[in-house]
């Protein structure tokens, strides 16, 4: 076994250290990660996006970055969530969408009705673009709050722990 005798530090994201929040964010996503990937385990390109996302958290607000961050460390370990259409029949329009993680998105008021299990309520779909580091702009006023749970939801079901306790 190899032993590592020297380091460099490449990038020390000076601006999240002297903010108590950001620093907070950053963590809680390096725990993610530990309870996550288990030793041994290699998963294509999740440090590329812990390190773009620490970048972007330097300079935007940590809320919404933590909830794109959480979006796309899901989708590579395989959960990609469709939040821009209903996932059975494609709609992206109705007075109400269910989230069902079990499902692996959005279901419309026709498509959920009839269902026994409620879903975390969404009054509208959250386009594709809204995914990226600049999509703000995407967002609609009272919708983030609903995005937290519904993420939350989604690391309870899907991973089996709180995405926010440690």
């Amino acid at each position: 076994m190899g032993q590592l005798l020297q380091c460099e530090a490449v990038e020390c994201f000076e601006k999240l250290r002297v903010s108590y929040p950001k620093t907070v964010t950053a963590l809680q996503w390096i725990k993610i990660l530990s309870r996550t990937l288990h030793e041994g385990i290699n998963v294509h390109g999740v440090y590329d996006l812990l390190r773009e996302s620490l970048g972007f958290l330097q300079d935007k607000d940590e809320t919404f970055i933590d909830l794109v961050y959480q979006y796309l460390l899901l989708a590579r370990l395989g959960y990609r969530l469709d939040l821009a259409r209903c996932v059975r029949c494609g709609s992206q329009q109705s007075k109400r969408f269910e989230f069902m993680a079990s499902e692996g998105g959005l279901l419309c008021a026709s498509c959920h009705s009839g269902r026994s299990v409620p879903g975390i309520v969404l009054s509208q779909v959250i386009p594709d673009g809204a995914w990226t580091f600049f999509g703000e702009n995407l967002w609609s006023n009272g919708v983030v709050p609903r995005v937290q749970g519904l993420l939350k939801n989604a690391f309870l079901e899907l991973l089996g722990f709180d995405n926010n306790r440690y």
